[in-house]
């Protein structure tokens, strides 16, 4: 059976910027998203998104290359994740950055479904 999860932040926080008018992503980060979705085929209505199906993964990888949140190589960049999460107001994140900075390289798309386990998502972000 396939597991259904929220996407950890990238992807959920465009279907905020999409279906929520009062909470949006900073415009980099909203165009990114919207163009790596599209490219992917996803659905910005979507409430959940399936972190089994490819389409989503290599959204999210898309997403992750396009923002400079890994490098070149595929490796993490924890501190983009920091300046991310300084934009948007989220503080308190240290176990997420030190789950980050043990996950393996993104390589392949299936490489971002580790990063769910990583970052907290809350339906918060979708308005409810």
């Amino acid at each position: 059976m396939a597991r259904t999860m929220y996407v950890f932040f990238f992807l959920a926080f465009a279907a905020v910027s999409w279906a929520v008018p009062s909470c949006s992503l900073p415009e980099k980060e909203a165009e990114i998203t919207r163009k790596c979705a599209q490219d992917n085929g996803i659905d910005p209505q979507m409430p959940e998104l399936d972190m089994t199906s490819k389409d989503v993964q290599c959204a999210l990888k898309c997403i992750l290359e396009q923002g400079n949140y890994v490098d070149e190589s595929g490796k993490i960049l924890v501190e983009a994740f920091k300046q991310y999460d300084i934009k948007i107001g989220k503080v308190n994140e240290e176990e997420s950055y030190e789950c980050l900075q043990k996950l393996p390289d993104i390589k392949n798309c299936e490489d971002v479904v580790p990063i769910d386990m990583c970052r907290e998502w809350s339906t918060k972000y979708l308005g409810n």
